[in-house]
């Protein structure tokens, strides 16, 4: 193993109870980042990294649209960065910890943690445009007196990249205290507009020479597939609708790194959110190996 990053690393159970094989091989890192700071309706985001972990273990690697298979050659884990509770601290450590690892040329594939995260992991990825899949829109300029939180993080966000460069599917959720506060408008796809399929208007976002990051909120599903999240909101998308979207509209793209973000296992009784949060992370590892 010639990895270098200088953050460390809690001990862990390895992602779908992979062998860590090979370090120079993997084309693909996992990190845990186990932020459970600023949850403001259900909490316990920390132990998301493990339950999912765990649950990528007793699932089937093959995916049928990419009629794709991971290996264990494939993915190298790394566990998760320690973090303490500081936000801001948590914050910068998370993104100096992406910049080393941007440096080793793999993909980053992130299990979180709420979705503060992503504001730190896509700046020190270094992408140049977001997908995002939430429930929520996240462009609240102050939520419970904090600048940086799970209801903000994308506010901060658009502080630092272009408006033009942001994609939300599946939002569905907002308030007259976001509205209230001007949040730039971002171009996005309701769950509706995604049934219909009354979704051309997006087409041309997508372009083959920019490099991207995905988030996946798991709460963009509904909560009858993913109960055990921090904020469930209904008339979510399902998870045919979500990797169909997927093929048609990802596949082709350069992906740099992605993250899967806000399960709380403990509201997670049936353990489906912990499954499909593994899947989540499956197929779009088979995804980018297809092409």
């Amino acid at each position: 193993m010639t990895q270098k990053t200088s953050f460390y690393f809690h001990p862990h159970n390895i992602f779908g109870g992979l062998s860590n094989r090979s370090y120079e091989e993997a084309k693909f890192l996992v990190v845990g980042v186990p932020l459970d700071v600023s949850g403001t309706y259900r909490t316990g985001y920390r132990f998301a990294p493990m339950y999912i972990r765990q649950a990528a273990a007793q699932i089937e690697f093959k995916s049928l649209r990419y009629e794709n298979e991971l290996s264990d050659r494939d993915i190298f884990d790394l566990g998760d960065i320690a973090l303490g509770s500081n936000l801001e601290s948590n914050l910068k450590d998370i993104e100096n910890s992406m910049l080393e690892l941007r440096n080793e040329k793999k993909i980053v594939a992130i299990i979180g943690g709420e979705h503060t995260i992503t504001y730190s992991t896509f700046m020190g990825l270094k992408a140049e445009r977001i997908i995002i899949f939430d429930a929520h829109f996240d462009l609240r300029n102050e939520y419970a007196g904090m600048r940086f939180s799970h209801a903000t993080w994308l506010r901060r966000l658009l502080e630092n990249i272009d408006t033009e460069d942001v994609l939300i599917v599946g939002a569905r959720a907002t308030s007259f205290d976001e509205t209230s506060s001007n949040p730039p408008k971002v171009l996005h796809v309701n769950p509706l507009q995604l049934r219909s399929e009354e979704i051309n208007f997006i087409k041309d976002w997508f372009k083959k020479d920019k490099k991207y990051y995905i988030s996946v909120d798991m709460d963009c599903f509904d909560p009858a597939y993913a109960p055990g999240v921090g904020n469930p909101e209904p008339e979510g998308i399902s998870p045919t609708t979500f990797f169909d979207f997927l093929l048609k509209y990802v596949s082709q793209l350069d992906i740099v790194g992605f993250d899967v973000n806000e399960v709380v296992p403990q509201y997670d009784l049936s353990g489906i959110t912990s499954v499909l949060a593994a899947k989540v992370i499956l197929e779009i590892i088979n995804m980018i190996l297809s092409k």
